[in-house]
């Protein structure tokens, strides 16, 4: 099994920390909450709140984006970080 190193859990958006944890919950580990609780408990301590975020201040953007990652768009990991790169904020490229 592919070691997964999550790293949205300290991104500001919560609503993308969300989006990260349930994709890997479905990806990496068959939708089983307790063997990613076990292998990641920083996303264990953020989940409820991270969920309740996401139900009330979801943009349509993150809810297209998880219909996308239900409805198997991303079938790996990593498909699902190529894909969310159009969520995340522009870097800045300098001048």
């Amino acid at each position: 099994m592919t070691v997964i190193c999550p790293n949205f859990t300290k991104h500001p958006d919560k609503a993308i920390r969300f989006l990260e944890a349930s994709a890997i919950k479905k990806l990496v580990y068959a939708g089983s909450y307790s063997d990613m609780y076990k292998a990641h408990p920083d996303i264990e301590n953020g989940w409820p709140y991270w969920a309740e975020h996401y139900s009330s201040k979801a943009k349509q953007a993150h809810k297209d984006f998880m219909r996308d990652l239900n409805s198997g768009v991303y079938p790996t990991i990593d498909d699902f970080y190529e894909g969310i790169k159009k969520l995340l904020k522009p870097i800045p490229k300098g001048k």
